[in-house]
């Protein structure tokens, strides 16, 4: 019952269906009386005692748990999520076939609690409608701590993610603590960390699947251990793709990695392991006699089949040791076998190809955080969708105008479309597990992890979780504000004043918080990339050409401390639709702001990284001033506005 929620119950996701009912259950000055019938367990009474020990009034109010089953020490794919939850004024009652459904049903509860501590009378029916909701959190690139990681698993299960997929390894570090393969000078994970953050995370109903990236992706690794490649490496601290590769000739790699697997597997109790096989350089193996005469051997027709060659013998490994492997979606060749997990990054049409060659997918595509793009971009996303309706989606994007600044670099990723035709759906061979959301960190420190994710994350989290049909993003918007607010409370997560300290930090003063307010990112790669490195990518040409950033480059600009999508503006937004449709209230408050503007070109104590941008937006101050008072036509004033419409 959508039409009746929208506007009403600030919950993201959304669940599948709502009844409303009339009234509201007061909790002030009540405690609750929990009940748990049917089932017993620790985690069932710590989950409950999570959420009702925020009452502590004298007025008992019923609570009563219904739980049939016990789930396994650890969930894993597939595992019951549904719940009943129903809210009257003679109290709360809920309903699942397991405790990872009461989690849920207590997130629920957790986010119907208005100001003033009151729920309204309802009934909720609620079900996943995909088994995998992930984040993925890259700590090699920039460590990133287990009680942070800890802080993330909270935010995951409010908004009913359940899958923690961590990228341990890659060029710039290797954070796994291997007995077998053990690094230098490397800010590592203690085996107890991890378990303990796997045991957290199973509180919550939350997997933690762990990822060893290979064959590529490997400096850091072979920087310590050289033989297992077959060139020559070092430690690197530069961001971008890399030559070093693991060596697939040598039966002692296979060796080690069983090794490594091993251990990972005593650590990580997941039914899946994460193996990588993304953005492999082969020039090593291209250049090495050996590697040739191998191939020559194993009748190896050309690279490709060498690396599916590698991903087999891994994924083997990995079977052996009771998981199953996950690979990005480079890993997609004739040669590799179906049962292997794909996760799809590189675009829509990868995932009718996972599909079509019968993998089961993991879909990433259009979740990437790390580009900063708005949550309604995000929102337009479906996994299931035809594949035409989202090439369409993907098409659009090089015509939005917030991302006109980077369009080139979108444009370029159309390549990845080889393979596919537009117009396909997907096949009935493979199946749609899921998706999941991508943190990529070269410019996320531990201090801007909050702000990386909040604003979007929920929305992703919505499309994994409620009915397709779900889609106004609008309204999204609307819930987004409480829900934010809330986040404080249930994982002591404060996106705004998160920001607000970085920016803080970085130099600017109250007089100019109006003007940052405003301001975002550059989005895509355009800053990590930098100008040569992007334009060297569009020809061709990356691979030499040095990037802005390092893994030591200090994240202390103001840039660094904003919002990825700014809120102020979108509220902005509304007031100049509403001005647009007459009303005279708004159109005051724009004259009011133009004004306000207007000043910042007079001001002195402005920071050289603002300068230019408030430069712009005092233009924008004197245009609009302009329009208003009937000075300028409005196709003048949107010539102008276009015309200072440039990042910085």
């Amino acid at each position: 019952m959508h039409s009746r929620l929208v506007g009403r119950l600030p919950l993201i996701p959304l669940p599948q269906r709502v009844v409303m009912a009339q009234g509201e259950l007061s909790l002030r000055g009540a405690h609750l009386s929990v009940r748990v019938a049917q089932l017993v367990t620790p985690r069932l009474r710590s989950a409950v005692a999570r959420f009702a020990d925020g009452f502590v009034g004298a007025r008992p109010v019923p609570l009563t748990v219904n739980c049939e089953q016990p789930g396994d020490q650890f969930p894993q794919l597939g595992v019951p999520e549904s719940y009943r939850l129903r809210v009257a004024a003679a109290g709360i009652e809920l309903w699942s076939e397991s405790e990872w459904g009461v989690m849920h049903a207590l997130g629920t509860l957790q986010q119907l609690r208005s100001d003033d501590s009151a729920l309204p009378c309802c009934e909720i029916f609620d079900e996943p409608r995909f088994a995998w909701r992930g984040l993925l959190v890259d700590v090699a690139r920039h460590f990133i701590s287990a009680a942070a990681l800890q802080r993330t698993i909270d935010g995951m299960a409010a908004c009913k993610l359940n899958v923690l997929h961590l990228h341990l390894t890659d060029d710039q570090a290797f954070r796994f603590p291997s007995r077998s393969l053990p690094i230098t000078n490397e800010r590592q994970y203690s085996v107890a960390e991890l378990s303990g953050l796997v045991e957290y995370a199973a509180q919550r109903g939350i997997r933690v699947v762990p990822e060893i990236d290979m064959p590529g992706h490997v400096t850091a690794l072979l920087a310590d251990h050289p033989h297992l490649g077959s060139g020559r490496t070092g430690k690197t601290r530069r961001f971008g793709v890399h030559e070093g590769c693991l060596d697939p000739s040598k039966e002692s790699v296979y060796a080690a990695i069983g090794q490594l697997l091993g251990e990972l597997a005593e650590v990580f109790p997941d039914h899946y392991l994460h193996i990588g096989g993304d953005e492999v350089s082969p020039g090593w193996w291209g250049e090495s006699p050996e590697i040739a005469a191998f191939m020559s051997a194993q009748g190896i027709a050309d690279v490709p089949a060498l690396q599916s060659y590698f991903v087999n013998r891994v994924a083997q490994i990995v079977r052996s040791l009771a998981r199953e492997p996950i690979g990005w979606d480079e890993v997609l060749h004739p040669d590799v076998a179906e049962t292997m997990a794909v996760q799809v990054w590189r675009g829509a049409s990868a995932r009718d190809v996972a599909l079509r060659s019968g993998h089961a997918c993991i879909i990433s595509a259009n979740y990437y955080l790390d580009l900063l793009f708005p949550a309604d971009v995000h929102y337009g996303f479906d996994p299931e969708a035809p594949m035409a309706e989202l090439l369409a989606c993907e098409d659009a994007l090089l015509s939005d105008a917030r991302l006109l600044h980077v369009a080139e670099g979108m444009r370029w990723t159309h390549q990845w479309r080889a393979g596919a035709a537009a117009g396909d759906t997907p096949g009935s061979r493979g199946a749609i597990l899921g998706g999941e959301a991508c943190l990529w960190s070269e410019l996320v420190a531990e201090p801007h992890l909050d702000l990386r994710l909040w604003t979007r994350l929920p929305a992703i989290a919505e499309r994994f979780w409620s009915s397709a049909d779900i889609r106004d993003v609008e309204n999204f918007y609307v819930r987004l504000i409480p829900w934010l607010d809330r986040l404080k409370e249930i994982a002591d997560i404060d996106v705004m004043s998160s920001s607000r300290e970085l920016v803080s930090a970085a130099g600017v003063t109250d007089p100019w918080m109006p003007l940052v307010e405003l301001l975002e990112p550059t989005k895509w790669y355009a800053r990590l990339l930098g100008e040569d490195a992007l334009r060297a990518r569009l020809t061709g040409t990356e691979m030499p050409q040095a990037r802005p950033y390092h893994v030591d480059s200090p994240l202390n600009r103001v840039v660094d401390g904003l919002l990825p999508e700014s809120l102020a503006a979108r509220d902005l937004a509304g007031i100049c639709e509403r001005a647009s449709a007459g009303n005279a209230a708004a159109r005051g408050e724009l004259a009011d702001l133009a004004q306000r503007w207007r000043g910042f070109a007079a001001r002195t104590d402005c920071l050289p990284e603002l300068a230019a941008s408030a430069d712009q937006l005092s233009a924008v101050g004197e245009h609009l001033a302009r329009y208003l008072h009937g000075e300028l036509s409005a196709a003048a004033t949107l010539a102008e506005l276009q015309r200072l419409d440039v990042p910085h």
